[in-house]
Order: structure tokens, then C-alpha cells, then sequence
């Protein structure tokens, strides 16, 4: 009901509105529209909203948690390859671990907007495709073979 009220208040906004629908078009249109997309989830077991969201040019900005964790890597974590950096994460659901992320975020795309577009063509690039993934996972799997090959000569 709150949300419904809140719906309501906003119906005939100018700049806000809250639709309570699923609407497949609708969601295309705010991915493309989107610079920054805030992904907050407590459990995120896979996830398609990062890698949609990164196909349209809309930076992921995500809590580190199931899928999320393993698609979205922060650009200041230099633990991480500088080509697979690709959005902002945070690790707490909370409020200040939310607007920590999204002052970097928003600090970036206002302050040095060669990089931002960078990080956005960069996201728009990552492949993630079945035939990626697949290639992955046969080099790995040759990896593996040879090893076990080399580990059991005499």
C-alpha cells in the first residue's frame, strides 16, 4: 500500500514516477537511459540485471553478493586486472556502504568524463556470451587434462 501511495503521489510528475508493473519495453527503454544502475541485492544467486545493464552502457553499481560478486569488479579494487573492471561495489547492505559507492560513481562520471566513457565502451564490450563462456571452460578443461597427464607419467 505504501508503495501504491507513493505511485499514486508521483502519477503526474514531471521527473518521478513509480511504475508497480512488469513491463519488458518499459525495462529496455530505463537500461538504455540509464548512466549508473543501482543493483542493492541482499541474495543474488545469478543475475541478469549487471550484464544487461552493461550491454546498454549502464554502469553496475552493486552489492558483492552471489552473481553479482562474480560479474561486477570495482574500478578501485587493485586486486583486480584493470580490464575487468567494470562498475562499483559494495559490501554492506546498508546505507553508508550504498552512498560510498555512489559518491565514487557519481565523482567519476563528473569529474573525469574520459574515463567514465571508457569504463562505459569498456562494459558495453565484455563478452558474455554461451560461446565465451564455453571457450572458457574447454581451455580450462585442457588445462586440467594436461596436468593430470603430466602428474601421472612415470
Amino acid at each position: 500500500r505504501e508503495f501504491e501511495g507513493i505511485a499514486h503521489q508521483f502519477q503526474n510528475h514531471d521527473d518521478i514516477r513509480l511504475i508497480l508493473k512488469y513491463d519488458e519495453s518499459l525495462s529496455h527503454s530505463i537500461y538504455a537511459a540509464s548512466d549508473m544502475l543501482i543493483i542493492p541485492s541482499i541474495f543474488e544467486p545469478c543475475g541478469l540485471t549487471q550484464l544487461i545493464a552493461m550491454r546498454y552502457g549502464s554502469v553496475p553499481i552493486a552489492r558483492k553478493t552471489g552473481g553479482l560478486n562474480d560479474s561486477v569488479f570495482d574500478i578501485d579494487d587493485d586486486t583486480i586486472p584493470l580490464q575487468f573492471r567494470n562498475g562499483f561495489t559494495f559490501l554492506n547492505p546498508d546505507e553508508q556502504s550504498v552512498n560510498n559507492a555512489l559518491e565514487r560513481a557519481f565523482n567519476l562520471y563528473k569529474n573525469n568524463p574520459e574515463k567514465w566513457q571508457q569504463l562505459v565502451q569498456n562494459d558495453m564490450n565484455i563478452d558474455f556470451s554461451w560461446d565465451s563462456s564455453a571457450a572458457h571452460y574447454e581451455e580450462l578443461y585442457a588445462k586440467s587434462v594436461a596436468r593430470a597427464r603430466a602428474t601421472n607419467r612415470p
